[in-house]
């Protein structure tokens, strides 16, 4: 959900301030998320494929907050 709201917030939101607006989002979002979800894994025991699962959702929070980061940068050097 992280992903697309960032593709969408950099899209939508267009001038010098909009990408600056989406980076400050997605990573208060992302560090919500990871703060809500790390105590809840903490004590469970994972199988190969839940850990798996749990990789890709770290991934796909640092690749949010990537684009989101790329996307402020270009804004401020164009």
């Amino acid at each position: 959900m992280l992903a697309i709201l960032t593709l969408a917030g950099i899209i939508v939101l267009g001038g010098t301030l909009g990408p600056f607006v989406t980076l400050a989002v997605i990573v208060v979002a992302a560090a919500l998320v990871h703060r809500a979800v790390a105590p809840r894994l903490a004590g469970a025991v994972l199988r190969d494929e839940d850990r798996m699962m749990q990789t890709l959702a770290g991934g796909l929070l640092a690749l949010s907050v990537a684009l989101a980061a790329a996307g402020a940068l270009v804004s401020a050097l164009a």
